[in-house]
């Protein structure tokens, strides 16, 4: 609602009590108490359409939180994606320097909120974590490849990574983009590390985990599990010599 003000000799005041912008984030839809202790159907259920637009709304683009971000995303570029109903775009932002933001915008640590200046003067932070899964959430998995850049030709180096949770699918991810050949070799049954046997899937249920690793596969990562390939017996022996 717009206040025509007051003027003084001091210039243009507001009338007391407005604000321009809005200081309380829009609720979260979440399942009630009761439904959620009859499954493991995920908790929090997300932004419609509107409730993320009105909640990118109440982003001032100061960019604290992208500086706070341990991955320094943009996040006000994501959050101006999602204000002009641009959601590719703020896929492909998020993609700079974040490759898991199904899982992440569902249970990264949002140190960004912590700063972000709607939460001073007694207003909440806005909801960076959400908006970020709202936009992942918004692009069926096969048509990832449709939006996001593809990797470079592809050349005669290859690497191997250690480890298949979030530091080594981000490793494998960037560096597969680069154009070198990535295999991955993990010790459990699935990929995921942490992500996947450390969290609850109330939390992030797994086919959120999948469909961040299965886009990183389809670029041409391969990941090789411990009972799904014999390339790691083989290396057992050297390795504990090490």
């Amino acid at each position: 609602m717009r206040s025509p003000g007051t003027r003084s000799e001091l210039g243009y005041a507001p009338s007391e009590g407005y604000e321009l912008l809005e200081k309380q984030r829009v609720d979260m839809r979440m399942l009630e108490p009761e439904e959620s202790l009859k499954s493991f159907e995920e908790l929090v259920q997300g932004y419609s359409e509107e409730q993320a637009k009105l909640e990118a709304d109440r982003c001032v683009a100061c960019g604290i939180c992208a500086a706070t971000c341990p991955a320094h995303m943009d996040v006000p570029g994501y959050i101006e994606a999602i204000r002009d109903d641009d959601i590719p775009r703020g896929l492909r932002i998020a993609y700079e320097s974040n490759p898991l933001p199904a899982s992440c915008g569902r249970v990264c640590t949002h140190s960004c909120e912590y700063v972000c200046s709607k939460g001073h003067n007694d207003g909440e932070p806005i909801s960076i974590r959400w908006l970020k899964r709202y936009i992942a959430d918004q692009i069926y998995a096969q048509d990832y490849e449709k939006v996001l850049p593809a990797p470079e030709p592809e050349n005669d180096k290859h690497v191997a990574i250690i480890g298949s949770g979030p530091g080594g699918l981000a490793a494998a991810y960037y560096l597969r983009l680069l154009g070198y050949r990535i295999t991955v070799y993990d010790g459990r049954d699935l990929p995921g590390g942490m992500l996947r046997y450390g969290i609850p899937e109330y939390r992030l249920p797994y086919d959120q985990i999948n469909k961040d690793i299965d886009y990183i596969r389809s670029l041409g990562v391969t990941v090789h599990q411990k009972h799904h390939d014999r390339t790691r017996d083989q290396l057992r022996g050297p390795l504990r010599r090490l």
